[in-house]
């Protein structure tokens, strides 16, 4: 399993890169994926919902607990191959992502 160490070089164009995947909207995450959330942190995906503009997930940050993330504060996915999926936004979820971030989230 890749470190957010990993995914950063990754981004960054480093030789140790895993190979990319593809570009994926948040419907396609299914449960049990593992996760890199926006704020660095990895979680692994619970539920089944994937039209919910929340999904449950156990994080895996300072402290692993199970709750709910927001499905835009979702940045890649893992796959077992070793490669990583980007996920993209469509323009409502942008839409939502300002406004939520104009209160500060």
């Amino acid at each position: 399993m890749m470190t957010v160490g990993d995914v950063l070089r990754h981004k960054q164009g480093g030789e140790d890169s895993p190979p990319k995947g593809r570009n994926i909207r948040t419907k396609e995450i299914n449960k049990g994926d593992r996760v890199l959330l926006r704020n660095g942190w990895e979680a692994d995906i619970i539920d089944g919902y994937k039209t919910r503009p929340t999904r449950l997930a156990k994080v895996y940050g300072d402290y692993t607990e199970m709750g709910s993330v927001y499905s835009t504060d979702i940045r890649l996915r893992y796959n077992p191959d070793g490669s990583v999926d980007t996920v993209v936004l469509t323009d409502s979820e942008q839409r939502f992502v300002a406004k939520r971030s104009a209160f500060g989230f």
